[in-house]
């Protein structure tokens, strides 16, 4: 690039020479040729292009890539002198060094440590673990006892004095005895007291003009009889009553609305029951009885069964058969003849898929009012009637004994029994049985509350 400079400084001064050499051949009588303009600026560019001892730049060698310097300038002037950014780039450093003198080093490392990423580090992890696994010391609150000054000595001895004095005047009092007899004598001084005030006094110790002297007259007077009673015993066994109800400011009912919480205790107090639990009431009682008449009819058919199967067996015979049958029931025997079959479901299998559907109707509205916990699942035919057979096999024996002697009542009764400990009612009122007693409307009973 300083070649090429000096080079084009070289052609300047060349083409300024040939120049005035040619204004000199074409003008040979004009002498203002050097003093004119022309003239002058081009021998002020030679002179530019000549470098001199005084010039900063002159022998600087330049930039190889061209640009243009005024705007390459003016834009590293602005990055240079732009705050925001090297405050940006340098803020941690800013931080620390505008911390306070009086910092301490926990602040200090804080200042100098790296931002949080959002993934703890080893070292805060380790250090978060040595932490927790040392508890800390426990610190005496300090306590706010009033220091009072100390008594004077005057007065310390006119208390001591007074206290001497009351101490014999009340074993005078007491007439220096113990047990019945001293305390005896200490109420009959009280009641002559009494006596002899009022009757030194009169009525006129009742009577004043001022109302302050009489309420002070009245209090005086209940809190003689409030002694007298005390004195008489009649306070050492009171009998107490009921805690008062927890009314709306209680704790548990802080969380609760004032409206909320007031018809909740108007229904509880007409043992009003939510819709979803008479529901459940109504549901459970049409499951049992629906229970109840299936294992009545699988009974009857098996007894009837065993024994037109064999019409010849003797009755030990047919009561070991079913002991068969039953065992093989309970136990779930692989393999061992069984009572149940398809003859039986078959004949009622349209009537117990018309209750199944109804039931199932049933448990469909309930769930749709209770809540997630307290939901029922549908009713199955296979599981009823697997639920059935366990049911009834324990009873088979006994009620085909009592089937033999002409008792059939006593086999329905021990199905129903049966039946009854296997699905415990939840003894929920239903809505059959609820009491309905007339009660106030809502409007009236908001005006008794609040007016």
């Amino acid at each position: 690039m300083f070649l090429r400079k000096v080079q084009a400084k070289k052609l300047v001064t060349e083409d300024y020479r040939f120049f005035t050499r040619s204004l000199a051949d074409k003008y040979p009588n004009d002498d203002d040729i050097e003093g004119s303009y022309m003239k002058r600026r081009l021998q002020q560019l030679a002179e530019e292009a000549h470098p001199s001892s005084a010039d900063p730049n002159a022998g600087k060698i330049e930039d190889a890539f061209p640009y243009n310097k005024i705007e390459m300038h003016a834009k590293l002037d602005k990055i240079q002198n732009d705050p925001s950014n090297f405050q940006y780039q340098h803020q941690q450093a800013i931080g620390v060094s505008k911390l306070p003198a009086s910092a301490s080093k926990h602040t200090r490392d804080i200042a100098l440590s790296k931002p949080w990423t959002g993934v703890e580090t080893h070292y805060d992890a380790s250090l978060r673990m040595l932490n927790d696994s040392i508890k800390p010391m426990k610190v005496k609150k300090s306590s706010n006892t009033i220091i009072t000054p100390p008594q004077p000595i005057r007065e310390r001895i006119h208390d001591a004095r007074e206290g001497a004095l009351d101490y014999r005047l009340a074993k005078i009092s007491n007439g220096g005895g113990k047990g019945k007899a001293a305390k005896q004598r200490g109420e009959d001084d009280d009641e002559w007291a009494e006596m002899y005030r009022e009757r030194l006094l009169g009525p006129s110790m009742l009577l004043n003009d001022s109302f302050a002297s009489v309420d002070n007259s009245i209090k005086s007077l209940a809190d003689q009889r409030i002694m007298d009673a005390q004195r008489r015993g009649e306070f050492k066994n009171i009998r107490r009553g009921k805690p008062l109800e927890k009314g709306y400011g209680s704790t548990e009912n802080m969380f609760v609305d004032r409206t909320e919480y007031h018809l909740n205790q108007i229904l509880k107090r007409q043992d009003a029951l939510p819709p979803w639990i008479e529901k459940q009431g109504g549901c459970d009682l049409r499951i049992l009885r629906f229970r109840e008449e299936l294992d009545k009819e699988w009974l009857q058919w098996v007894l009837n069964r065993v024994k037109g199967k064999f019409p010849g067996a003797s009755e030990e015979e047919l009561v070991a058969r079913m002991a068969t049958y039953a065992k093989n029931e309970l136990e779930d025997t692989p393999g061992g003849e069984r009572l149940r079959g398809d003859a039986w479901v078959q004949t009622r299998r349209r009537h117990l898929d018309s209750k199944l559907r109804d039931l199932n109707d049933t448990i469909r509205g309930y769930n749709l009012q209770a809540p997630l916990a307290s939901q029922k699942l549908y009713l199955l035919l296979d599981k009823e009637l697997a639920g059935c057979y366990k049911r009834v096999a324990p009873l088979l024996v006994e009620a085909f004994k009592k089937h033999l002697r002409g008792d059939d009542g006593g086999a329905t009764a021990d199905a129903d029994a049966a039946t009854a400990a296997t699905h415990s009612y939840s003894g929920l009122p239903q809505r059959e049985n609820v009491y309905q007693h007339e009660t106030e409307s809502l409007g009236s009973m908001f005006k008794k509350m609040f007016w």
